[in-house]
């Protein structure tokens, strides 16, 4: 799935560049406003916007000479084209409960790279870090929970999860390393299960207090 761009991604072509625009303001726009934002032509946007606002997406008012368009959010199309917009949160909401329900708490998992900046389009994988116990043992209690829940990952997000693991006893040492994979986890991860970036963050500072 393109999470840059989620309505244009299920509604392709320049009906979908324009309903990308109004589901994200809510301001009035004219005709040749709407298709400069867009990058659509005048010709497209003079054709697509009235049907629009014939099926009730869009409100129609006439300001002589112009006539301007509004996002009718209570429309039910509308509420529709509004959840694809929030696809990206929806699916960050939706890859923590999956994690609540299958993964051991024991486990952090932390979305990273471009699907946590908000970049990831419909080639993009969904990067994760997996902390995991230092005690090889306890291997077998959680990494089928972790599989199942990447599995679900995938198929919720239509995107690979790519899983990148490391012990417990390494974090500390690796979020303070300074290069550049970990400065970027520190600073657009998103934890989504077991301990936060901040706790992860905490502890490795403790550990430098104690070196």
């Amino acid at each position: 799935m393109n999470f840059r761009k989620p309505i244009e991604e299920v509604i392709p072509g320049a009906q979908g560049k324009l309903l990308n625009v109004f589901a994200h303001t809510s301001t009035n726009l004219s005709t040749s406003t709407a298709a400069r934002l867009s990058g659509v032509s005048l010709a497209q946007a003079s054709r697509i916007l009235p049907e629009l606002a014939r099926i009730g997406i869009l409100e129609r008012t006439d300001v002589p000479p112009s006539i301007t368009y509004c996002f009718i959010p209570d429309n039910l199309a509308s509420k529709a084209i509004s959840l694809l917009s929030r696809l990206r949160e929806i699916a960050i909401d939706e890859l923590r409960q999956l994690a609540l329900a299958k993964v051991d708490p024991s486990v952090s998992l932390v979305l990273f790279g471009s699907f946590a900046r908000g970049e990831a389009d419909s080639e993009s994988d969904i990067d994760v870090l997996l902390v995991h116990p230092d005690d090889g043992q306890e291997l077998e209690r959680w990494s089928e929970g972790v599989e199942e829940w990447r599995h679900c990952a995938q198929l919720l997000t239509g995107n690979e999860v790519q899983l990148m693991a490391v012990n417990q006893s390494e974090i500390d040492l690796l979020l303070c390393s300074g290069r550049p994979v970990w400065l970027d986890i520190l600073r657009d991860g998103i934890a989504i299960s077991g301990k936060s970036l901040d706790e992860l963050q905490s502890s490795a500072s403790m550990d430098r207090d104690f070196v």
